[in-house]
């Protein structure tokens, strides 16, 4: 008998967000966790992050389910999954695990993280409505899902803490900044204030134009969902904008209940 617990994990380039979910209790529109953390890779280094996990879950033998979008950091969890918890299952989830059409032509090279944001995007969006998905994180995507519900890809280009390191590694004199989610002055007045500004309305501006032209040659009408470290844009960006921090986790669930729900029945 497979127990109803599950946990779904969102295996990023700079964190890795944990959260679990309760199979006979997964709320419409949106399944809510039980519980959640999110842990920057440098916090893994203390193993009390695996203890408090493991507290949480309990004895009992769990699954859990990956999106990853870091093959490194996806097979250092499954080594630590299964030498901390043998019984528990693991799997580590696919395109084709996702209930969604993807119109592009390299389906398979799509990040499982831009693909489980936007499943969750077609449990929230307006009917006949597209939805752009905007996610910041160590990078930024801006995707299509278009009025049918197919994601019809997008463009992705570097988040702040990555544009920022870029310009310390790439140049002579420029420090290395960490640019806070929110707004600084457009006018810097010193070299950091300087890169601060441009990292984060250059950033803001490429979002915005991007934005503007997926609804000029997509649909006026498309709804916006910010996810990620994004949210704080909110109030930048024009028509109806729904901000959710954790769209991609809600998308790995979606997609664990579907299977589970499967293989439960395939047990009878």
């Amino acid at each position: 008998m497979r127990a109803s617990l599950f946990i779904a994990v969102d295996v990023g380039n700079s964190s890795l967000g944990i959260a679990c979910y309760d199979l006979e209790s997964m709320a419409a529109p949106l399944p809510e966790p039980i519980w959640q953390n999110q842990f920057l890779y440098g916090q893994l280094d203390n193993p009390g992050w695996w203890e408090e996990i493991v507290t949480r879950i309990g004895v009992a033998p769990v699954d859990w389910f990956i999106a990853s979008v870091n093959r490194p950091r996806d097979a250092w969890l499954a080594e630590t999954i299964k030498q901390g918890r043998p019984t528990d299952r693991w799997h580590l989830l696919r395109r084709e695990d996702l209930d969604i059409e993807v119109e592009v032509s390299e389906p398979q090279t799509v990040g499982i993280d831009r693909l489980a944001a936007a499943v969750a995007v077609n449990q929230l969006r307006s009917e006949k409505r597209p939805a752009i998905v905007i996610d910041s994180g160590s990078a930024v995507t801006i995707d299509l899902v278009n009025a049918d519900g197919c994601f019809c890809g997008g463009a992705i280009l570097p988040g702040h803490r990555m544009a920022a390191s870029a310009l310390a590694r790439q140049t002579d004199l420029l420090p290395e900044v960490k640019v806070a989610p929110s707004p600084p002055p457009v006018l810097g007045r010193s070299t950091s204030e300087a890169i601060a500004s441009g990292v984060y309305w250059g950033t803001l501006g490429a979002v915005l134009e991007i934005v503007r032209r997926v609804r000029t040659h997509h649909g006026a009408d498309a709804e916006i969902f910010l996810t990620g470290g994004g949210i704080a844009w909110r109030d930048e960006l024009p028509g109806d904008v729904t901000c959710h921090p954790d769209l991609v986790l809600t998308g790995i669930a979606l997609a664990a209940g579907h299977l589970l729900r499967q293989a439960h029945r395939d047990d009878r």
